[in-house]
């Protein structure tokens, strides 16, 4: 799932035009990002060959929580603004 989730955040990301060194993994909407597939497979195999999973799980942790932090991050930013377009669906929304 980490494969597949991190290629799609990656092509999300790309799409967003954030850091304009990603484009090449930008897709239209309704298409795989195989690109970005391709490079997470890429990341994903060589930590495989790394072979010491005590040196890839403290990174993959931090991929992991930077991405919650972004999210959270947005989520208060959106609620202490009160940004009209902030329409949450889910019950539970406060931050604190």
């Amino acid at each position: 799932t980490s494969l597949i989730s991190g290629s799609r955040l990656l092509a999300a990301i790309a799409n967003d035009q954030v850091l304009p060194i990603l484009n090449i993994f930008a897709v239209q909407p309704g298409q795989e990002p195989t690109k970005a597939l391709l490079f997470v497979g890429v990341i994903c195999a060589a930590a495989i060959c790394l072979g010491e999973l005590n040196a890839v799980a403290p990174i993959l942790t931090m991929f992991f929580l930077m991405c919650y932090t972004c999210v959270n991050l947005s989520c208060v930013l959106l609620h202490l603004l009160k940004d009209p377009n902030w329409r949450p669906t889910f019950r539970f929304t406060h931050w604190t």
